[in-house]
């Protein structure tokens, strides 16, 4: 098995500097259960339900605690004590009766300094398919960019636009990481499973990252591991992806972290595994100070200490924290 790029290289990925970091005492994970976001410290004690949340789905949390979460359409931005902190926004790529081929927003992200929003859509058209020869509708899954605070009406021009990748987090506040269970876009060009966007360069402007792949060197030959929901540390020298089995449909049933000695799009050259979920593994997420992981699975919340990833398989001391809770986002702000 080996890490291969499947398109054209691209040119060297411009690196901010990191974040500073934060212990994982003083920091808080946010999540769903009940119906309701609540708010933890790393241990899962105590817990705190936000006021005024139920309802709200895919919660993601800004550096200073503030919170982003979605109702139907509409994406709401509130405290920790479930204050409205604007009236809740709409984006432009949405589910909407006058034209019926878009759906969304999906899986919103806020930014970590809390300024832009990363949301996923999906777009159905009827495209040529490389695959049967043919023509075939099916929608495509991507991503688009609003303020968190307001409605942008032409996001391509002011931050950009991911056709074909979705489920973004975000690297610093000026890029984004995602994937793709795609290999061809619509006109037949090779897509990489993971690629990254640098904000404000246009539509499609992304620069393909890498496929976790064997047999890489022919499309015809290729066979791949589905990976999503892809997240750095804030010092960026890891990554980490929900994966799946080699040719499997759907990512889930393993974790994989890679190191990173060099910066992207440099390809990453090995990884380690983390397996045994209770179900599928969702919603990694990297402790402030990138030394642990915490994820969901049918149990509930998990945090993981990890050390060392120079083999098959990730050394990590796992706890179950937070029962029966979903989608983790653990971020510097205290509980």
């Amino acid at each position: 098995m080996r890490t291969r790029q499947l398109a054209v290289a691209v040119g060297a990925f411009f690196l901010l500097s990191a974040f500073l970091t934060a212990e994982a005492g003083a920091s808080s994970i946010l999540y769903r259960k009940s119906g309701a976001l609540w708010v933890a410290s790393p241990s899962g004690k105590p817990q705190h339900r936000i006021s005024g949340s139920g309802g709200l789905t895919n919660p993601s949390q800004d550096d200073k605690g503030r919170i982003v979460a979605q109702r139907g359409i509409r994406l709401y931005r509130l405290n920790r004590r479930g204050k409205l902190l604007n009236k809740p926004i709409t984006t432009a790529f949405r589910t909407n009766p006058i034209v019926p081929s878009f759906k969304g927003p999906f899986f919103p992200e806020v930014s970590p300094n809390g300024k832009l929003i990363a949301y996923t859509y999906s777009f159905t058209e009827s495209h040529y398919d490389p695959d049967c020869d043919c023509v075939s509708t099916a929608p495509s899954l991507n991503t688009a960019y609003t303020y968190s605070n307001r409605f942008v009406s032409d996001p391509d021009k002011k931050f950009g636009h991911m056709r074909f990748y979705y489920r973004g987090s975000w690297v610093g506040n000026d890029n984004l990481v995602a994937t793709t269970p795609n290999l061809f876009d619509y006109l037949g060009n090779v897509l990489n499973t993971v690629a990254i966007d640098p904000l404000g360069g246009g539509a499609d402007s992304y620069r393909t990252w890498f496929t976790e792949c064997t047999e890489c060197s022919s499309i015809s030959t290729l066979q791949k591991y589905p990976l999503d929901e892809a997240e750095f540390t804030r010092k960026r020298d890891r990554i980490v992806v929900v994966a799946g089995d080699l040719n499997a449909t759907q990512a889930g049933s393993m974790l994989f972290v890679y190191p990173l000695p060099q910066p992207p799009t440099a390809i990453p050259q090995h990884f380690c595994r983390i397996t045994g979920p209770n179900g599928k593994f969702t919603s990694p997420t990297w402790s402030p100070d990138g030394k642990s992981l915490a994820w969901a699975d049918r149990r509930g919340i998990w945090k993981g200490k990890l050390g060392s990833l120079a083999g098959a398989n990730c050394e990590i001391t796992r706890q179950l924290v937070i029962k029966h809770g979903t989608a983790p986002d653990w971020g510097p702000a205290r509980p």
